[in-house]
């Protein structure tokens, strides 16, 4: 389905009374929405209009680089170090914009919370104390409140910087904004064709109207306007369109891993716990010779989380799970290893994740083809699906499917239950029925839980589209209807027969 309109003469006005005060403003929104613009205006509608508008992209700069760049140095404070203002103290008296301020390291981000605390600051390698009186515009694309929850930004910092909010949409959503830029860019390419420029906004307006328009923002819409004076716009719109459904979200493998945080969330590691817990036989109220305690394992699952990729040393092992028998540590370490969930290296172990991978195939003929290779923009009531999981566990497989409608509603169907796979792949098939919409086929290997996937999508804006928030009641179907466990996910439209 198409983006809501967005009303530009609300938002127009959001940013007018932004520019009237004087309290710093945090400015969120995705990459290439035109948080930079919108920093522009609220400085240009401002009281320090006149005064200087500096402008850092901290994302541009290396650790090393930032802080020499933000406040400036002396010579001699570092090799080739010259005497520089730094753009702190070109802000004075102005606004400082600091782009991207969620990539800034752990570091800069404290230095940066003292200055905005104090109003002072020194240059590299000098004893001098600055002012640094200016009012702060800073901009990110990520959820910074879970960068705080995750431990990548200070929520002291955090606290500081967000005393005035903006979310700047996304581009597909400001349909009248992507017009004004695409007829801007249109008239400066071709000598301004009126008829030439005519086609390239109905072209840009019809692009509008499908899902997730503009994933790239306004560098990705100027680049079509260009693209356009090479060729037909309407043809350039078409390539577009089917590329469009691809970008979102990211391709990956079958199953995509999501990326580890530098903190994996508490439940994520009680589930890993868990499993540790049930392959060393730690059944509740039993106790066996090589079994882990509920703590122990949870004590295990963080430090393999935590710190993945590094090697954990039997001795280190033996600490976690408190455990002073020798013949008990190696039975521990015995069933971890046939498990699948870590694997031996050197003289330690380190985490083996995930434990299963799983593939969505579509019948063409008499061949199953994986989905992403088939090429379909989606599926329709009556082709033939069929999961394939491999695992590394002695496990049971789930499979369910929902449907999300446009209505909001949701359909809700077990394919299969308790099919058992031991360290080999399993198979499940089914029909689509006349429940067309947006299918989410959630794949559940008791009892370890991850999550990921890959989604074909069309270019019909007539298709549901849900959001975050529905997938994720998606996901807790299954795992209320399933248990903890490891949790894959397909996405794929399915439109009807006819």
């Amino acid at each position: 389905m198409a983006q809501p309109i967005f009303n530009e003469e609300a938002f127009e006005a959001q940013i007018a009374t932004l520019a009237r005060l004087s309290d710093d403003v945090l400015i969120g929104g995705p990459t290439g929405s035109g948080k930079t613009h919108s920093a522009k205006a609220i400085h240009a509608g401002s009281a320090l209009c006149g005064r200087p508008l500096v402008h850092l992209n901290c994302a541009a700069f290396s650790q090393d680089l930032l802080e020499s760049e933000l406040f400036g140095s002396v010579p001699g404070a570092f090799t080739n170090a010259t005497r520089r203002p730094g753009l702190v103290g070109e802000a004075h008296e102005g606004t400082l914009f600091l782009d991207e301020i969620g990539d800034m390291s752990l570091a800069h981000q404290a230095k940066l919370f003292v200055v905005l605390d104090t109003r002072r600051y020194r240059q590299v390698g000098s004893a001098t104390v600055e002012k640094a009186e200016f009012r702060l515009l800073s901009a990110t694309s990520k959820d910074l409140v879970e960068e705080c929850r995750q431990g990548r930004f200070r929520w002291e910092l955090y606290y500081r910087i967000n005393v005035l909010r903006l979310e700047v949409p996304p581009l597909g959503a400001r349909r009248e904004l992507a017009l004004r830029v695409a007829e801007e860019e249109a008239r400066d390419a071709k000598g301004g064709d009126p008829r030439w420029i005519q086609r390239v906004l109905a072209a840009v307006e019809r692009l509008g109207e499908l899902p997730r328009a503009w994933p790239g923002g306004v560098r990705e819409l100027r680049n079509f306007v260009r693209k356009c004076t090479q060729g037909d716009p309407d043809e350039a719109a078409r390539q577009l369109a089917d590329e469009w459904p691809r970008m979102a979200p990211p391709l990956g493998g079958p199953l995509t891993r999501l990326p580890r945080a530098a903190c994996p969330p508490l439940d994520d590691k009680s589930r890993y716990a868990g499993l540790i817990q049930r392959s060393l036989g730690g059944a509740p109220g039993t106790r066996p010779i090589a079994a882990a305690s509920r703590d122990g394992a949870l004590r295990l699952a963080s430090r393999l989380l935590d710190f993945e990729g590094a090697t954990l040393s039997r001795g280190e092992l033996r600490d976690l799970l408190e455990v002073n028998h020798a013949a008990t540590l190696r039975a521990n370490l015995d069933r971890l290893l046939a498990a699948g969930l870590v694997r031996q290296t050197g003289d330690g172990i380190v985490s083996c994740w995930p434990p299963a991978e799983s593939t969505l195939l579509i019948q063409q003929g008499a061949s199953w083809v994986p989905v992403l290779a088939a090429g379909p923009a989606y599926a329709k009531t009556g082709d033939r699906l069929r999961i394939e999981v491999r695992s590394k566990l002695d496990a049971e497989v789930g499979v369910m499917l929902v449907t999300h409608h446009s209505d909001g509603a949701r359909s809700v169907s077990t394919i299969a239950v308790d099919e058992r796979v031991i360290d080999e792949k399993v198979a499940v098939e089914w029909i689509l029925d006349d429940k067309t919409g947006f299918e989410q086929i959630l794949v559940h290997l008791a009892p370890t839980q991850t999550r990921g996937g890959t989604a074909v999508e069309p270019s019909s804006r007539e298709l549901v589209m849900p959001s975050a928030a529905e997938l994720e009641e998606g996901r807790r179907l299954a795992l209320a209807r399933f248990g903890e466990g490891w949790l894959g996910e397909h996405f794929l439209y399915h439109g009807s027969a006819s």
